[in-house]
C-alpha cells in the first residue's frame, strides 16, 4: 500500500494544503511561507517532493540559522501526509512540524533511510485512529481534471498566501475565450452549440432508402473490407459537398467490426445483403489547431447571411463532419442552432430529409 497520490485537489472549505513540488513554481519551502500558510488557517499538509526538488530543499535549509526557524515558534500541524514515493528528506520535518506524520513503509526511491529517526504512521498498518482518518479524508478528495489545473492550483496557494496577484482557473479562462468568441467571432455561438454535441466516434443508423439509390463499392476501414456504398451530398450555392454515405454490404465477412457496423451479430448471424445504414463520423475538429478545423472552413463564409439556406447547410455540416449523430440529440442541436442563427422552425420532415436524403 501507498501514501503516493497524484494530482489530487482539496476542496475550498478545507484546512488541508497540497504542497507538490513537480506543479509548484516556487519549489523550495521557506519559513516565511509556511508561517503564513498556518496563519491562513492550514492545518493539514500533503507533501510530495521528488529527488531533485529535495536536493534544493536541502540545499537552501543548509543555509538557514536557528533565527529562521525562530519564524516557525507556535506552528504545528495537525498531520503531514509524506507520498513515498516522492519521499522528503526528514530534515524538512523542521520546518513542518506536525503532530502526526503519515507515510506508507513501502520503500521510497530516495530519502526514506532519513526518516529512520522520525516517528511516523503508515496508515494501512497503523492503529493510531487520527492516522487513518486523515488520510481516508485526503483519499477522498477528487483528482484534477488536469495537470494543466493540478499546476494553477499550486500557483494559486502560493499567490494567496505570500499575497501576490492571483491568476484566472483553467475553468475561468476557458469560459471567458467562450465569451469572447461568442462576442466577436461571427460563427462562435454555433461551433459551442456543435461543441456540446460533437462525439468524436462514427455511428451506424438502419434505414431503408428509395429503390432507384445507385451504389458503388468502396473499401470502408471501419467494416475492414469492401461495401457498398452511396455518398451523402449538399449543394450550397452550387458548389457540392460530400459527407458521409449509405452503405450495404457486398457478401458476408465474418468480423467483429464488420457485424457491429451492419448489426448482424457474432458470425453474421442475421446477414443479408439487403441491410442498408447511413454511415456518418467525424472529420472535422472543433479546435482551431486541428488540421482539418471548423474554424478554416468557415473562412469561405464569413460574409454568408443566416438565411434558411445557410442554416440547412450549417445542419448538414454537424451532421456529416462533426459527429452530431453520435450524440443521439441531433433534434436538439438542430434547435439550439435554430435559435442562435434566428430562423424560422423546420419541419421535422425537412430535417429528415437533410439528414436521411436518400430514404423514403
Amino acid at each position: 500500500m501507498s501514501t503516493h497520490f497524484v494530482n489530487k485537489i482539496p476542496p475550498k472549505d478545507t484546512t488541508w494544503c497540497i504542497l507538490e513540488a513537480y506543479t509548484m513554481e516556487d519549489t523550495v519551502i521557506i519559513p516565511e511561507f509556511i508561517r503564513k500558510l498556518y496563519e491562513k488557517g492550514c492545518r493539514k499538509i500533503y507533501i510530495s517532493f521528488g529527488p531533485r526538488y529535495v536536493e534544493a530543499q536541502q540545499k537552501y535549509q543548509l543555509t538557514m540559522n536557528d533565527s529562521d526557524y525562530d519564524l516557525l515558534k507556535n506552528v504545528l500541524f495537525d498531520c503531514v501526509i509524506i507520498d513515498n514515493v516522492n519521499c522528503i528528506h526528514g530534515d524538512m520535518c523542521k520546518l513542518l512540524k506536525s503532530k502526526l506524520y503519515i507515510k506508507s513503509k513501502n520503500i521510497a526511491f530516495k530519502y526514506n533511510d532519513t526518516w529512520d529517526s522520525i516517528p511516523f504512521y503508515d496508515p494501512h498498518t497503523s492503529k493510531n485512529s487520527d492516522a487513518i482518518t486523515y488520510f481516508k479524508e485526503f483519499d477522498s478528495f477528487n483528482r484534477a481534471p488536469s495537470y494543466i489545473y493540478s499546476k494553477w492550483y499550486q500557483r494559486d496557494v502560493i499567490n494567496i498566501v505570500m499575497g501576490r496577484k492571483r491568476e484566472h482557473s483553467p475553468r475561468d479562462k476557458y469560459e471567458m475565450d467562450l465569451k469572447q468568441e461568442r462576442d466577436h467571432y461571427k460563427f462562435g455561438h454555433i461551433i459551442q452549440i456543435f461543441r456540446n454535441y460533437a462525439v468524436n466516434n462514427w455511428c451506424s443508423i438502419s434505414k431503408s432508402v428509395s429503390s432507384d439509390t445507385k451504389f458503388e463499392p468502396i473499401y470502408l476501414y471501419e467494416a475492414r473490407t469492401r461495401v457498398n456504398h452511396k455518398p451523402i451530398t449538399f449543394t450550397y450555392k452550387e458548389k457540392q459537398y460530400r459527407g458521409g454515405c449509405v452503405i450495404r454490404p457486398i457478401e458476408k465477412f465474418e468480423r467483429v467490426e464488420f457485424e457491429l457496423l451492419f448489426g448482424f451479430g457474432p458470425r453474421c448471424l442475421n446477414f443479408t445483403t439487403h441491410e442498408t445504414r447511413y454511415f456518418f463520423k467525424q472529420n472535422m475538429g472543433l479546435l482551431k489547431t486541428h488540421p482539418n478545423s471548423i474554424y478554416k472552413f468557415f473562412e469561405k463564409f464569413m460574409d454568408e447571411p443566416f438565411d434558411k439556406e445557410f442554416y440547412k447547410f450549417i445542419i448538414w455540416i454537424g451532421i456529416n463532419y462533426l459527429g452530431i449523430m453520435n450524440s443521439h440529440k441531433e433534434y436538439e442541436c438542430i434547435e439550439e442552432l435554430r435559435v442562435a442563427m434566428n430562423q424560422e422552425t423546420l419541419s421535422k420532415e425537412e430535417i429528415d430529409s437533410i439528414i436521411y436524403p436518400y430514404s423514403l
